[in-house]
């Protein structure tokens, strides 16, 4: 009695806490849980940076270099004017304090700075790209987990059915057999399906906890949870079109920006040629300063104008820039290559929706006959017109059924999760 009772409550307890999920509910959890969207979400905004930070070499630069020392000796002259004269002097203080400011103005780098800007902001696009990728990956696998769940439990309750129709058999022949219309190998043959039913349950319900397990650990949830899915599968459509892509792959626009990167460092690599201009400004103060004789604080402006110009005489810069073409070759040649492979993709993802779509009314027809099958192979075998070992292969080509259209069903929706993710609809990240 107190054992009844404890069972009882531990079940009470499991479906309180049973928690309901919708397929929107999973594909939300999903993406808050995933690890690699978190760090692909710090990638981006580190990207973002790197573009403040070209874009900021257009600014002037501020600079400060202030020095405070002390010499023990200093240099000094000394004049004898005859007769009785004799002057000394030094030059400079034992002291010495000196603030310097400079303000440079970048006025022409030859494009050197516009690359640096083009460059960083292609690098944010293809983390961009990346980020949106591994969302519809995370997407894609908690469409597929879910509908996975929903196809062992789906073949859970065919299991059912088969162990529900083989126990009715198994009376029937006690019956026959007790009538004198069954013989002793009707009896282990009916034992035996039944058997074979019992463990098709068992191995159905260990499915559910390892489809369970799979699904909780890619929404963040403990894996000692209980879920109930409450979204209702309907059949699936019989008009079957391609579907309108609500944007472009990910992998398509980061091939894009690759080439981007690519131009932009053949750019950089350029304006190694050109010469670079900058205008400056300065202000300093300090004692002494312009004036070594005396040890006073003074102070200056300046004004001017600065060209820098380099060039390496074996070939240095020429051959970086030709490296850097053959990168944006590279690029080029990567990008025409992603775009024959989504081609490809899409076109097979398609193809196999298509296969799932026509395996599930195969299924449901092969469900239909087998089950009409049964149920006259079930009145003949009551009245003694068939026997025992037909009537349960006829069963087992039933629950044959019952399963097959159950993973047909879940198959279609999971082929349907593959399309949307090769076409890059929104639909991968909506609920059903």
């Amino acid at each position: 009695m107190k054992k009844t009772l404890l069972i009882l409550l531990t079940l009470t307890a499991a479906s309180v806490l049973s928690r309901d999920l919708s397929l929107e509910q999973a594909l939300r959890l999903a993406v808050e849980h995933s690890q690699t969207l978190k760090a692909a979400e710090a990638d981006r905004l580190s990207a973002e940076s790197m573009v403040s930070a070209a874009q900021a070499e257009r600014f002037p630069t501020l600079s400060l270099d202030a020095s405070a020392r002390y010499i023990d000796q200093v240099s000094a002259f000394t004049i004898d004017i005859p007769p009785m004269v004799h002057i000394e002097r030094e030059i400079g203080s034992h002291e010495a304090y000196q603030a310097d400011w400079r303000l440079r103005i970048p006025l022409y780098t030859g494009g050197r700075i516009s690359s640096a800007v083009a460059m960083a902001k292609s690098s944010r696009d293809y983390q961009i790209a990346m980020n949106d990728l591994q969302r519809d990956r995370v997407l894609l696998q908690a469409r597929v987990d879910y509908f996975n769940l929903s196809r062992a439990m789906e073949l859970q309750r065919a299991a059912e059915a088969s162990l529900k129709r083989t126990e009715i058999i198994q009376k029937d022949v006690h019956w026959l057999f007790d009538a004198g219309a069954a013989d002793s190998i009707d009896l282990l043959d009916a034992r035996l399906a039944r058997t074979r039913s019992d463990f098709a349950l068992r191995q159905a319900e260990i499915n559910i906890e390892s489809s369970r397990i799979y699904l909780l650990s890619h929404i963040g949830l403990s894996a000692t949870e209980q879920v109930t899915l409450v979204d209702s599968l309907p059949d699936p459509t019989v008009d079957l079109n391609r579907i309108t892509p609500s944007g472009t792959r990910p992998e398509l626009t980061a091939a894009g920006a690759g080439v981007k990167i690519g131009e932009a460092k053949v750019g950089t690599e350029q304006s190694a040629y050109l010469p670079s201009l900058a205008a400056y400004g300065g202000y300093s103060y300090g004692k002494p300063n312009l004036d070594q004789f005396n040890n006073t604080w003074n102070h200056y402006f300046t004004v001017g104008a600065q060209l820098q110009w380099s060039l390496n005489l074996g070939g240095r810069t020429a051959s970086r820039k030709k490296a850097t073409v053959h990168s944006l070759d590279a690029a080029r040649r990567h990008y025409d290559d992603v775009v024959e492979s989504i081609t490809r993709e899409t076109d097979l993802a398609f193809e196999q929706l298509r296969l799932a779509h026509t395996r599930y009314f195969s299924a449901l027809d092969e469900w239909r006959i087998a089950g009409a099958d049964f149920e006259l192979a079930r009145q003949q075998h009551q009245n003694g017109a068939l026997t025992s070992n037909r009537l349960l292969e006829i069963e087992a080509s039933l629950s044959q059924s019952e399963a097959s259209l159950a993973a047909a069903k879940l198959d279609f929706y999971i082929a349907q999760s593959a399309y949307y993710f090769a076409v890059a609809n929104d639909n991968l990240g909506k609920g059903l």
